[in-house]
Formats: C-alpha cells, sequence, structure tokens
C-alpha cells in the first residue's frame, strides 16, 4: 500500500473517497490540511507555529479562504504518515508542494466535481454548518447576496471568500499531472457503483494497489455513508441555481470545466 495524500476541490466527494480508502484498508494519518489548520483557535500561535510566519514564502492551503502554511510544518506533518495511510486536504497545487510530496513519495488523490455542482453544494455547506467560520456571516444575507459570494467571492466577516472561479484554478493544475497524481471525478465513482465505468475502478485499484473487486465493493457499499451533497444521483441540481448566475458560472469557469471533461 502506499502512502496517500487526498487533495480535493471543497464539496466535490472528499468523504465519499475516504470512505473508500478505510473500506480497502487504508488508515487515516496525520490529520489534513485546510483554512481552519492555522485559523482556529489559539489563532495567534497556529500562525506562529504553523503560518509560516519567519517565512519569506510560505505555502498556501484552504480554497475558499486561502491563508498561509509553513513549509517545514507541511513536510513534518506529511512525513509523519507510513505506508497504508491517508491524510486529507484543500492544498493549492505548487511546483515546490508536488516537489516535497515527489521527496516524501506521497501519492496524490485528487477529487474533482462538476462545477455547477460545487457551487450549489458550497451553498448549502455554509448554510448548514455551524462549524465554518463564515456560517454566521453568511446566514444573515439574502439569497441573492448568498450567490453573490459563492459565484464572485466577498467578504464575510473578517474573513474573505475566494470566488468560484479561484477555488477552481487553485486545484486546477494538480489534474496535469498523471502518474504522480490520481484524479477522481465524483461523477466517475457514480458510474462505477452503478457497475458503468470498469477502466475507471481498475485504474483507481492500479494506483492504490489494491485489488479491482476490493475496490469495486468498497465504492459500492460506502456509497451513502458520507454528507456529500445530492451524492450525485440528482441530475435537477442546476435547476436550483438562479438563472443569472448559472449563466455566469457557464460563462466564466467553462475553460476549466471542458478541460476536466465536463459540459461536452
Amino acid at each position: 500500500m502506499k502512502k496517500i495524500l487526498i487533495n480535493s476541490l471543497a464539496k466535490s466527494g472528499t468523504n465519499y473517497v475516504i470512505e473508500i480508502l478505510r473500506d480497502v484498508g487504508y488508515i487515516e494519518g496525520a490529520a489534513g490540511f485546510s483554512y481552519q489548520s492555522v485559523l482556529s483557535k489559539p489563532i495567534f500561535l497556529r500562525k506562529l507555529i504553523r503560518g509560516g510566519f519567519f517565512e519569506k514564502v510560505p505555502l498556501v492551503v484552504g480554497l475558499d479562504i486561502q491563508v498561509a502554511m509553513g513549509e517545514g510544518w507541511v513536510r513534518r506533518k506529511l512525513s509523519r504518515l507510513s505506508e497504508g495511510q491517508f491524510t486529507s486536504s484543500h492544498l493549492n497545487y505548487s511546483d515546490r508542494l508536488s516537489a516535497i510530496l515527489k521527496e516524501l513519495n506521497i501519492a496524490t488523490i485528487q477529487v474533482i466535481r462538476d462545477p455547477l455542482a460545487v457551487a450549489l453544494s458550497y451553498k448549502e455547506y455554509l448554510e448548514k454548518s455551524e462549524a465554518h467560520l463564515c456560517h454566521k456571516s453568511f446566514v444573515a444575507l439574502s439569497d441573492n447576496q448568498k450567490w453573490e459570494v459563492v459565484v464572485n467571492g466577498g467578504k464575510l466577516g473578517s474573513l474573505y471568500v475566494e470566488s468560484l472561479r479561484q477555488r477552481l484554478l487553485a486545484v486546477s493544475e494538480w489534474s496535469r499531472h498523471p502518474g504522480n497524481v490520481f484524479l477522481i471525478k465524483y461523477e466517475d465513482l457514480i458510474s462505477a457503483r452503478a457497475d458503468s465505468n470498469d477502466s475507471f475502478i481498475a485504474a483507481f485499484a492500479e494506483f492504490i494497489d489494491c485489488r479491482k473487486d476490493d475496490v469495486l465493493s468498497s465504492v459500492k457499499n460506502t456509497y451513502g455513508n458520507s454528507k456529500t451533497f445530492n451524492r450525485g444521483d440528482d441530475p435537477r441540481y442546476r435547476d436550483r441555481i438562479p438563472e443569472v448566475y448559472l449563466r455566469q458560472i457557464k460563462s466564466e469557469v467553462a475553460d476549466i470545466a471542458l478541460s476536466w471533461g465536463y459540459w461536452q
């Protein structure tokens, strides 16, 4: 078995992939990386220890809320992973981070999803998740204001949420490194569950050093165990996005969506 970093586009099915890896025998190792790794209390101490306070060019973590994280702290955390373990994260691509992962012999799984589903899922997540640092500010907005933040970004309280396009760009480069990175489209998991994507299951199993039948069984058995929005089986989610923002999303992120194999 390998050492694996699950790096995902937020609200793309991260928890589903985690459940699959657990089911085939992987164990969760070091805690993952996200903006909360730095911005949770005690904030000053976390920024001092984890935030690259003494580094001129720290790494960037978090996709919706982006924060600096020290390379040294990231390296120490990743170096604790052993074979058969995984950790999850929301890490912006950089050549420096890619080099660290190669040096530590850590394989990367990048999880993506149709940007339209991501947008709606993210809105519902901010509305429902009291643990998110922007929750209180977000639920106080009108529905139109909420969509404005989800699509175009904006300040919520003391934090700034990046636009949908910026969030997609922050992870898009991961998909350009086949061999070192295995790209999982959430929709591939859904089709594999219905026994209609044998080639994906074969490639997934080979990448994580597991038997193909075991991976397929896990894809089926763990479906529905996570809190992933709509679980991918209801295409009507597009009808719940206001037309003005639906058009804007299609216009502004079409290049990224097409490069990922969507909207063709």
